[in-house]
């Protein structure tokens, strides 16, 4: 029988990339805006800052709500 190719922490490796990957996808995306919008270097960093606290609180909810979502035999244990 075939097992699963990536062991746990690889898996749990990958998940904290990608959830960094979306928090700077969001917080860039916003700074990329600003800078476009005529925004000072300031204002620019301010933006960043703030998007990244929203693609966090985002990363937040949509990761509570796929949990809720999950059948019972697909969820990992917590740790």
């Amino acid at each position: 029988m075939v097992g699963p190719s990536l062991t746990e922490e690889d898996r749990r490796v990958a998940s904290r990339r990608l959830k960094a990957g979306f928090v700077l996808l969001v917080g860039l995306s916003a700074g990329l805006v600003s800078y476009q919008a005529g925004a000072t270097l300031r204002e620019g960093a301010i933006v960043v800052g703030a998007a990244l606290a929203v693609g966090a609180a985002l990363l937040w909810f949509v990761v509570r709500l796929l949990r809720g979502v999950q059948s019972p035999t697909q969820r990992r244990p917590r740790r």
